[in-house]
């Protein structure tokens, strides 16, 4: 479900109307419509092609105008145009092209309209000519596809770190794999929620918020699982997970429920990306907590044996399971086997 979310890359996207900066810019626009402006700079060799890209150019339904060095001067002797009129649209070694777009500077029809663009341009210049498309959209068009390229990479080292940092804290093998599946999956779950819900989330949000609610998640397994294999050396798993929660319980509740309403009491911001990035803070702390309450105590005990098997020393510093019923406290909780009658 994660996967799936709707990403927007600059400060604000057309679905994000709650700011007075939105409000204002929509009510402008509505009376001057849209001034998205890019800008083509083209190689002075192809200066004999600009006039037949100029005219492909307002061929596109989403262009609204389109100027350039010849629309400026038609009614001008060249003689008499100023330099600093020829300056805005020649170079020494480039034309510039002004294209302004009747689109926003994101969005799905924006990213289309880029490509079309794009596409164009190559089919004009070829596929290596000297030629540039720039301005907000295509910087965000590009901005989008390398951070999402990259996202997945990233994700994928940190997780590979966390696990490394646990395995080397616990000497263990199973524990960092059980820890590191908790956490990534309890910030899946927290992403999920802007997919189900139908709402765009900032990238630059959601790449805070995985990083804060990943570091308070490994603080928080970390803790309760080092209290449950220190108890391990005196009792059972249940009655030792019980003691673990019990004294992990106070400290993992009060560093979860400040971040938790910080994170809520962001909504209150009128910065529509804060209030997305709060809410999401806010949602992924309260998960992980309860992740950290309750899958990963389960995930522990039902995997102690496993964790016994393939942590340092494991079988030594962690007693047997006195759940077994041969096996029962000797008053002293340290576990010791209970003589049967038959051996008696």
């Amino acid at each position: 479900l994660q996967s799936g979310n709707q990403f927007f890359f600059g400060d604000t996207t057309e679905d994000n109307k709650a700011s007075s900066y939105m409000n204002d810019a929509a009510a402008v626009t509505k009376v001057f419509g849209r001034q998205n402006m890019g800008v083509i700079l083209i190689s002075n060799e192809f200066s004999d092609r600009e006039e037949e890209l100029c005219d492909d150019l307002r061929r596109f339904s989403f262009v609204k105008s389109v100027t350039n060095y010849a629309l400026v001067t038609a009614a001008m002797e060249e003689d008499s145009v100023p330099a600093e009129i020829k300056g805005q649209f020649k170079g020494i070694n480039y034309n510039r092209i002004i294209v302004v777009l009747d689109l926003p500077d994101e969005g799905g029809e924006s990213f289309a309209a880029v490509e079309k663009i794009d596409a164009l341009l190559e089919k004009s210049f070829g596929e290596d000519g000297d030629y540039m498309f720039l301005g907000t959209t295509k910087s965000i068009y590009e901005i989008r596809n390398y951070s999402l390229s990259d996202s997945m990479l990233i994700s994928l080292l940190t997780l590979l770190f966390i696990v490394l940092i646990l395995a080397a804290t616990f000497r263990s093998a199973a524990v960092p794999l059980i820890l590191g599946v908790v956490i990534q999956g309890a910030a899946w779950l927290n992403m999920s929620f802007p997919y189900l819900m139908g709402e765009p989330m900032s990238f630059i949000g959601y790449i805070i918020v995985n990083a804060i609610q990943m570091g308070a998640t490994v603080d928080y397994g970390i803790l309760l699982t080092d209290n449950y294999i220190a108890e391990r050396r005196l009792y059972g798993k249940r009655e030792a997970m019980r003691r673990a929660i019990k004294s992990s319980f106070s400290a993992m509740l009060i560093s979860g429920s400040i971040l938790t309403i910080v994170g809520f009491s962001l909504y209150f911001s009128k910065s529509i990306i804060v209030q997305i990035l709060g809410v999401a803070l806010g949602r992924g702390t309260l998960i992980a907590l309860l992740c950290m309450l309750t899958v990963l105590p389960g995930a522990l005990v039902l995997l102690d044996k496993f964790i016994m098997k393939t942590t340092w020393k494991g079988k030594k510093n962690m007693i047997e399971d006195r759940d077994d019923p041969i096996f029962s406290l000797d008053g002293q909780g340290t576990g010791k086997k209970r003589r049967r009658k038959s051996d008696v």
